[in-house]
């Protein structure tokens, strides 16, 4: 195997070796998750390389820190290098904490960081959200069982025999909201995505049907053993509960092998802050921006 391939757009047939780099690396962060990378990769402008048994990532001028096996300080000092010759200041983004340590331990006063709370990852115990159990959940097993009373719905793994009717479904309502934006069309082209290599990918997911019609749908992959991300859940905002219901259905019935589900940052979105907090994270996963010095 090369030691070094260059930056280039991911496609499929990177999953693999990507997938052997990060295997038996631990890590919570939805950035290196395959699926992450590959559904995003068109609106980013994200490209992947490999220096020795490291994942390399950069979007723009902006890089993420190299994940992987082996000695830290030389690919970092590979990518001061590399970015210095393509005319850029090198800069890593969602550093997490224990990473932003290592980076300073390795070159002391080099590097600036700046907190960026908008993209810190929301990480919930699986066990909590399929539970809801406690004070603190009251008022969300008061939606889950209006929801259960007043609708006929049933809960179901997505499989090839269902997956066109969630992209259907997910069609009518983009056309419905009339969005003819840049965001729309980006998160347009990730779902597409998802739903196009859903096996390809190896993501699982899970439907609600509300009289039979699919209203919401949600899918993700592992990270590791331990950690599941969820990268899209989309439900029918007319129907009360709904997004209570399928979080709960999809934690308790595919997720009971991992302890933790990461279920990725709110952008700055007040709105999306507000319900991702309502369900008590267990780890707010914060990041910073590292800009090396001059």
């Amino acid at each position: 195997m090369d030691e070094i391939v260059a930056f280039h757009t991911p496609t499929l047939e990177d999953r693999a070796w990507i997938k052997k780099i990060l295997d038996g690396v631990p890590f919570k962060n939805c950035e290196y998750g395959f699926g992450n990378i590959f559904l995003w990769a068109e609106s980013f402008g994200t490209k992947v390389g490999r220096y020795k048994d490291f994942l390399l990532m950069k979007s723009g001028k902006a890089y993420l820190l190299p994940i992987g096996k082996g000695d830290f300080k030389e690919v970092i000092e590979y990518l001061i290098e590399f970015a210095e010759n393509n005319g850029e200041k090198l800069k890593f983004v969602n550093v997490i904490d224990d990473k932003r340590n290592e980076l300073e331990e390795s070159f002391p006063g080099r590097f600036d960081f700046v907190k960026n709370r908008d993209f810190a990852d929301y990480i919930y115990a699986v066990q909590d959200l399929a539970l809801l159990a406690g004070k603190k959940y009251h008022k969300k097993r008061n939606h889950l069982s209006n929801f259960q009373k007043r609708y006929n719905w049933s809960f179901e793994r997505i499989d090839s025999s269902n997956l066109h009717e969630c992209f259907e479904t997910y069609e009518v309502w983009l056309r419905n909201k009339d969005a003819e934006n840049d965001e729309a069309y980006d998160e347009y082209a990730a779902v597409k995505a998802a739903f196009d290599n859903f096996e390809s990918l190896g993501f699982t997911g899970g439907l609600l049907r509300v009289d039979g019609k699919v209203e919401a749908f949600t899918m993700g992959e592992a990270l590791n053993d331990e950690v599941f991300c969820t990268h899209i859940e989309k439900a029918n905002t007319e129907i009360i509960g709904i997004y209570v219901a399928i979080n709960n259905e999809f934690a308790k019935n595919c997720l009971s092998s991992y302890k933790y589900v990461n279920r990725e940052e709110d952008m700055g979105i007040e709105g999306l802050r507000k319900s991702k907090l309502s369900y008590y994270p267990e780890i707010l996963l914060e990041k910073d921006i590292a800009l090396l010095r001059n």
